[in-house]
């Protein structure tokens, strides 16, 4: 009994929701804007000094390979 009771309850609130007026969609109007093209030539020179940025997956990378320094203290001691 609470098996068929749960369907039909289940069935009329799916018709009831289905069985209502959507409400008319609003147009949008599209917004044209023209396409500039830049093109910006920058020349490398031979001899110029070029730095290598490094990227890091974590803010925090550079501190944490700086704190995992290791010493000869850090090595394990044969008794």
């Amino acid at each position: 009994m609470k098996a068929i009771f749960t369907v039909v309850f289940t069935l009329v609130l799916a018709l009831s929701s289905y069985g209502q007026q959507k409400p008319a969609q609003a147009k949008v109007t599209p917004i044209t804007m023209e396409v500039v093209l830049l093109t910006t030539d920058s020349l490398v020179m031979k001899g110029e000094n070029r730095q290598v940025a490094r990227l890091y997956r974590r803010p925090n990378a550079r501190v944490k390979m700086a704190l995992s320094f290791t010493t000869a203290r850090n090595r394990p001691q044969y008794a």
